[in-house]
């Protein structure tokens, strides 16, 4: 049988461990994001009673860590039960309620329809650079933030490329092809697109 203080020493010894997530939680403000969700996807109660809604700056957290591990809704839901480091990064403790993937599916489209996901990711990688914070995006076992790396006569424009640095983002629906959402995260100054088949186009 598990008791308190075995949670406990559990729970310390990842914190100990200083995985990725919480050097994240270190150099993010996460209070920037609160009042323009909260503003935004406001929804007047109906009255007492029902489970509280959950935390927006949690539920936007939550997609903080879904698009740097790869993974699905339901993915993302079995994660968080079953990673601690995933849990302590999103604030909750053993035992406590976690969004199921209906709830982070239905926060994804709300932001979507809001016309928010892309100021709220563009404010979160500002924090990071301003940081020297690398996101890296990758599979469950490799995706980290890291200090980005310091060169002298290093040229800024070739950040992106070399450091994976994901700097715009953009939410759509299933149905779209990839390839319709291109215009939404490229501008004047990129110079270069690698698309999914690993081909590079040279941008005019």
């Amino acid at each position: 049988m598990v008791g308190l203080f075995d949670t406990e020493y559990h729970e310390r010894k990842i914190k100990e461990y200083q995985p990725p997530l919480s050097k994240l939680n270190k150099v993010i403000n996460w209070e920037l994001f609160r009042g323009t969700i909260e503003e935004t996807l406001y929804v007047e109660p109906k009255g007492a009673g029902g489970r509280p809604a959950f935390d927006k700056v949690m539920m936007f957290k939550i997609l903080i860590l879904q698009k740097y591990y790869n993974l699905s809704d339901e993915q993302t839901e079995f994660q968080i039960n079953d990673r601690t480091s995933f849990k302590q990064f999103l604030g909750l403790k053993i035992g406590d309620r976690v969004p199921d993937e209906k709830t982070v599916w239905l926060f994804k489209e709300n932001l979507s329809q809001a016309e928010l996901s892309e100021k709220l990711f563009k404010l979160f990688t500002e924090q990071l650079m301003k940081k020297g914070i690398v996101a890296k995006e990758g599979s469950m076992i490799d995706a980290s933030f890291v200090d980005v790396p310091r060169q002298r006569n290093k040229r800024e424009d070739n950040a992106d490329s070399k450091t994976k640095l994901i700097t715009k983002y953009s939410v759509s629906s299933a149905a779209p092809h990839d390839s319709t959402e291109i215009e939404n995260i490229i501008d004047e100054t990129d110079n270069v697109l690698y698309a999914d088949s690993v081909q590079k186009v040279q941008m005019m």
